[in-house]
């Protein structure tokens, strides 16, 4: 199973989805997770083991709507 998790928010939301992961990794042991968050907000996530990152380029790369399908064929 591969799970795409997306937080690119303010950082209390994505503080609050630490402990949410943590319990997803304990369940799913065996499940691949990508986190999709701003490379700023990776070190909340450092007690969680076996998750994969991926920080979008909002701002040039992933921004508009070519910007979500490049966003797309970059994450898969």
């Amino acid at each position: 199973m591969r799970l795409l998790v997306i937080r690119l928010s303010a950082m209390g939301d994505v503080a609050l989805t630490v402990p949410v992961l943590a319990g997803m990794r304990q369940q799913y042991p065996d499940a691949e997770i990508v986190m999709l968050t701003k490379e700023s907000f990776r070190p909340f996530f450092r007690g969680v083991k076996g998750l994969s990152f991926f920080h979008p380029d909002l701002k040039n790369r992933h921004s508009g709507i070519r910007g979500i399908y490049e966003l797309y064929r970059d994450i898969t």
